[in-house]
This record gives structure tokens, C-alpha cells and sequence, in this order.
């Protein structure tokens, strides 16, 4: 089942186990497969405040068989992935609210789920990128089959070491 999300339509017609007090704006999102086990789970939460560059990447990755939750509003991408328990957060550190050291931390060190930054070609935050200890970093635009390997591959060694 597909449910799409938009600033009209109200987060609570959305089957998505979305963590209680969300107030975001979830673009797309697309529920997990009934019955499916976690390590088979192949689930990505997006957040970055380019739609277009989102709805690209999100179709990218579900025809290489990832699903996809684009989520707008940096503030909401902890709640999103505490609830999610996304394989992967692609995330643009240049968006407002977003702070790359809380959110590196808490996802990779607390919550074990790899973070890729996806920087902008003119991104301010390039020289402090390494402090704040991501898994990775790509460059917009994005070449997607690599990036699905890369996540493969975050996906497989963060399995390997809970």
C-alpha cells in the first residue's frame, strides 16, 4: 500500500508507525511490507529540504528495491528514525535546524542506523563535516547506483557490528 503525504493531507490517515508528536511534513512515505524481517528490511529515510532532489532519489531507490520516507523538516528526522528503524538516513546538513553533531551521534552511536550526508555542490558545512563522525558523504547530485552500494554496504557493516 502506497501513502503519499502532503502539507493537505493530515499524518494520521498515514499507516506509518510514526513516533506520537510528530508535527512534520512527510512528503512520501511508504509503509514496510507486512511480515518482513528486520535484517531483510530495506527501509531509507530521506530528509533534505530539496523536494525535487527527494522525489528523484526517492524513485531511484525503490526501482533498486529500497523503501523510502522523505521527511522535510529537519527537527523531525530523530522521531522519525527512533520510530522507522531505517537501514539508512540520507541527510543534507545545510537545512535549517539541522545539527549534523546531535543527530550523527545519536543515530550512529545510540541507534546503530548509518548516516550519509548529502552535501550541496556550495554546502557551508564542508569543512566541519568530518567532526560530526558520518558514516558518509556524497556530493549532489547524486550518481544513485553508487549510492545504493554505499548503502548496502552501511547497511551490512552496522548488521555485522550492533
Amino acid at each position: 500500500m502506497l501513502c503519499a503525504i502532503s502539507k493537505t493531507q493530515p499524518f494520521a490517515d498515514c499507516p506509518l508507525p510514526i513516533a506520537d508528536g510528530f508535527h512534520g511534513t512527510i512528503l512520501a512515505a511508504f509503509p514496510l511490507k507486512k511480515n518482513m524481517d528486520k535484517r531483510d528490511k530495506k527501509l531509507v529515510v530521506i530528509c533534505d529540504n530539496d523536494a525535487d532532489h527527494s522525489f528523484s532519489l526517492e524513485g531511484e531507490l525503490r526501482n533498486r528495491d529500497f523503501e523510502v520516507v522523505i521527511v522535510t523538516e529537519a527537527t523531525e528526522l530523530l522521531k522519525s528514525a527512533q520510530s522507522l528503524q531505517p537501514v539508512a538516513v540520507l541527510a543534507n546538513p545545510d537545512m535549517k535546524g539541522f545539527n549534523e553533531y546531535d543527530v550523527c551521534k545519536h543515530l550512529i552511536n545510540e541507534m546503530n542506523i548509518p548516516v550519509i550526508l548529502l552535501l550541496d555542490k556550495n554546502s557551508t558545512h564542508r569543512a566541519s563535516i568530518g567532526d560530526c563522525r558520518a558514516d558518509h558523504t556524497v556530493t549532489k547530485p547524486v550518481e544513485v547506483d553508487n549510492l545504493a552500494n554505499l548503502i548496502a554496504k552501511q547497511m551490512a557493516w552496522h548488521q555485522s557490528n550492533p
